[in-house]
């Protein structure tokens, strides 16, 4: 393989976005009128279009040296990255138009804010509150009604959602703005250095881990009101099992970093965001199958 179109697939990072997998499936959940055609092709367009097209854009801006997510040694940027982004951008807004155009209004919404995160001339990564709410409400709550425009073939418009919809959005940005800290706290210098001050580096090493930690807990009451209003009480017992292993990472962790800053490395982070990938993942389509097929 030629070393420019290596470099170019490593900066896309397409396994990388099944960290944000679990946010589709739980919209799927709450489709009322399954499409499975639509389930398909929405896979398709965030997974393998848009997210991939955030990663590399992402890479193009910093020219980082260090660690980034999924990364630990990142390869030189090819100069083809950029107008590949732009294709598969363009791309995923066309076909979503195809499908729904309410859709299409979200995701280009969702693909402006993300280039506005990263983009040198407006940089909302500079800005530790802002940034960290534009990441929260676009990964969170708007890719869940992006998805449930597409998956579901009687998608109701934002002031008609029912309350299984309202909730899953809510629980949606929690979700991400629980983890999200994490995935910042071992690029402290780094996003010094190019002047970026992120949320994690606002609240420090330890702060942050106290801040995930209340807003995941937070999150997990909440979706135990979820499960308990929508007659799945009995898969609180399968959430916490299969959240076990990322919970256990993550209070381990903890104790490292408290006894220890420098445990707070890119090692541990992905661990964190692999293991609560795997295990959110695993949980959600168990709730998927359930509510759609059983």
């Amino acid at each position: 393989m030629h070393p420019d179109l290596r470099n170019l697939l490593l900066h896309l990072r397409i396994p990388f976005s099944v960290l944000l997998l679990p946010v589709f499936l739980f919209a799927a959940i709450a489709a009322v009128n399954f499409d499975p055609l639509g389930f398909v092709v929405a896979f398709f367009i965030l997974h393998l279009l848009v997210y991939p097209a955030s990663n590399g854009y992402n890479s193009a801006m910093d020219r980082d040296e260090g660690s980034i997510g999924g990364l630990k040694r990142p390869p030189p940027v090819p100069s083809s990255i950029l107008p590949l982004t732009i294709s598969m951008d363009i791309a995923a807004v066309l076909l979503s138009w195809l499908w729904s155009p309410g859709a299409a209004v979200v995701l280009l919404m969702y693909i402006l804010a993300s280039r506005a995160y990263s983009w040198r001339g407006i940089r909302l990564k500079k800005y530790p509150v802002i940034g960290f709410l534009v990441v929260v409400v676009f990964q969170g709550a708007a890719v869940f009604y992006y998805s449930v425009c597409m998956v579901d073939l009687e998608a109701p418009g934002l002031t008609e959602l029912p309350l299984q919809m309202n909730m899953g959005m809510v629980l949606s940005s929690l979700m991400i703005a629980s983890s999200y800290p994490l995935t910042q706290v071992y690029q402290h210098r780094q996003d010094e250095e190019d002047g970026v001050m992120t949320i994690s580096r606002l609240l420090g090493i330890r702060g942050t881990f106290v801040f995930s930690m209340v807003l995941l807990i937070f999150f997990t009451g909440m979706l135990f009101s979820y499960l308990v209003l929508f007659g799945r009480l009995y898969d609180i017992v399968l959430f916490l099992f299969c959240t076990a292993p990322v919970t256990a990472h993550f209070f381990r962790w903890s104790r490292e970093v408290l006894e220890d800053p420098a445990a707070a490395n890119f090692e541990n982070s992905m661990k964190m965001s692999w293991r609560g990938a795997i295990g959110t993942n695993i949980f959600f389509t168990w709730l998927f199958v359930a509510s759609q097929i059983l």
